[in-house]
């Protein structure tokens, strides 16, 4: 069983079965701090792994890997824990939610990107990247 928030704020869940008593509790939900920082510390990770492969090493080069890192994992993360669209060129199969899952994710987005988003990078000058 999954329970998922509609929002912020507390919800009552209530179990009952025949023979039983009913049992309430209280969940508060807020905001997923712990799921951005895992994103994001895993955007960095990511982007840094994939700038010690680049071939030129600048900072201001640097400074690109990190921006697009960690958008592309922050994106990445939201996509698939949110709606279930797995964006990755392979298969990711995550049965349990946790920041590793969080984290392991956006270090393989930030490695490797987002197939639709390199596709639309691409020129038709000459088959070279754009940019």
């Amino acid at each position: 069983m999954k329970l998922r928030s509609a929002g912020l704020g507390a919800a009552v869940l209530t179990a009952r079965a025949p023979g039983m008593a009913a049992v309430r509790t209280t969940i508060v939900y807020g905001w997923p701090f712990v799921f951005v920082a895992a994103a994001l510390l895993g955007g960095v990770l990511g982007a840094l792994a994939a700038y010690m492969n680049a071939k030129r090493r600048t900072r201001q080069i640097l400074v690109r890997y990190l921006v697009r890192g960690v958008l592309v994992a922050l994106v990445v993360c939201v996509v698939y824990f949110g709606i279930g669209i797995n964006l990755l060129q392979f298969q990711v199969d995550l049965r349990y939610f946790n920041e590793i899952a969080v984290f392991a994710l956006a270090v393989l987005a930030a490695m490797f990107g987002i197939p639709a988003l390199t596709a639309l990078g691409t020129s038709t000058r000459g088959g070279k990247p754009a940019g």
